[in-house]
């Protein structure tokens, strides 16, 4: 027996919807901070243009060695525009890439005061960026929420110890279930911190061991 034509549409509806609801649950959510040098500035095209495989739950600018950051160079704003203008041709290939409305919704700034680069997390001021994270590690979402430092990592340090000390036990716990941070070298020692102040937290590290925490006279 055939299947009516307005039955056969509804079913693939349903079915097509489904799919894409179980794909963007399979994707991993990422959080990436970048303190705006000209290396992570390449690093962002490559993360637009991977953009279609994870889920951006947010994008914040923290501090670097070399500035006081570089959110008000509108860099991340820019290269978002351009990734809109190519946006309709990259669908072509993937359906699944972001809006660019969208990833101009997560975007936020972390703390970019290069004197508190020496600082432990503690005594940072607050952040738009620390709340960012805050939210997503506290959000319904159960998955994995992946912290990329591209840069330093004390933005996501004050976030986390803001959750320990300011919400309860619980949230705590779902924070930590949930989070994964990803060091490059813990270049303002905000990893190093972590790692010895929130064990409980899982950290991948890379590079440049022997400097961890040399900017707290972490040893």
């Amino acid at each position: 027996m055939k299947m009516p034509p307005v039955l056969c549409c509804i079913v693939f509806l349903f079915v097509s919807m489904l799919s894409a609801v179980a794909r963007q649950q399979e994707k991993p959510r990422v959080i990436v901070t970048t303190d705006g040098e000209i290396d992570d500035q390449s690093s962002m095209i490559r993360f637009l243009m991977y953009s279609s495989d994870y889920d951006v739950a947010g994008i914040v600018q923290v501090n670097g060695v070399q500035k006081d950051g570089h959110s008000k160079d509108k860099w991340i704003e820019s290269q978002i525009a351009k990734y809109a203008e190519c946006l309709p041709n990259l669908r072509k290939h993937n359906p699944d890439y972001p809006d660019a409305e969208y990833l101009l919704s997560v975007l936020a700034v972390g703390n970019e005061n290069r004197e508190d680069l020496h600082k432990l997390p503690p005594l940072l001021s607050d952040s738009e960026g620390a709340q960012l994270i805050i939210r997503t590690l506290l959000d319904s979402d159960p998955r994995p929420v992946h912290i990329l430092a591209w840069g330093g990592a004390n933005t996501q340090a004050n976030a986390l110890w803001q959750i320990k000390q300011k919400y309860s036990a619980a949230e705590w716990a779902k924070a930590v279930s949930k989070a994964r941070l990803y060091c490059i070298w813990y270049q303002d020692g905000g990893g190093k911190w972590i790692e010895q102040n929130l064990p409980e937290i899982i950290i991948y590290e890379s590079g440049a061991p022997d400097h961890d925490g040399d900017m707290y006279g972490i040893t």
